[in-house]
C-alpha cells in the first residue's frame, strides 16, 4: 500500500483501516491522522487515491460513535456541521490523538 504523502513538517501520528459513512456514501478506507489534517485514502480501480478529509482547525468536535447507543464502533469528526462516521478499532484512543493533535496545532497556530 502507498505511503501518504506528507506537507512540509506534517507527521503521521497515526494510520489504519476504516469504514467511511457519510449520508449514502460507506466504504472502506485508510484513515491517517497527522500533525496537521485527516488524510483519506481509498482505492479507485486497484490504485490508491489520496484525499485530505479536513485540516485539524476545521475539525468541530470528535464523538464516540457507537451502534446500539452502547456498542463504540468508532468516531464521529463533525466538519463544518456535518457527521463523519469511521467505523474503526480502538476508537477512544482515536478519538484523545485527535483532540491531542488539535490541541497542540492550535498552540504552535498561536505562536505564529
Amino acid at each position: 500500500m502507498r505511503r501518504v504523502e506528507l506537507l512540509d513538517n506534517e507527521e503521521v501520528v497515526v494510520d489504519g483501516p476504516a469504514q467511511f459513512q457519510q449520508d449514502t456514501f460507506d466504504r472502506k478506507v485508510r484513515l491517517s491522522l497527522t500533525n496537521q489534517r485527516v488524510i483519506l485514502r481509498v482505492e479507485d480501480n486497484d490504485e490508491m487515491k489520496q484525499l485530505t478529509f479536513c485540516t485539524l482547525n476545521q475539525i468541530e468536535q470528535v464523538k464516540i460513535y457507537k451502534r446500539l447507543r452502547f456498542l463504540k464502533r468508532g468516531i464521529n469528526i463533525i466538519v463544518q456541521g456535518e457527521n463523519n462516521n469511521f467505523e474503526l478499532d480502538y476508537p477512544d484512543d482515536w478519538k484523545k490523538l485527535i483532540e491531542l493533535q488539535i490541541k497542540l496545532f492550535e498552540k504552535s497556530s498561536s505562536k505564529n
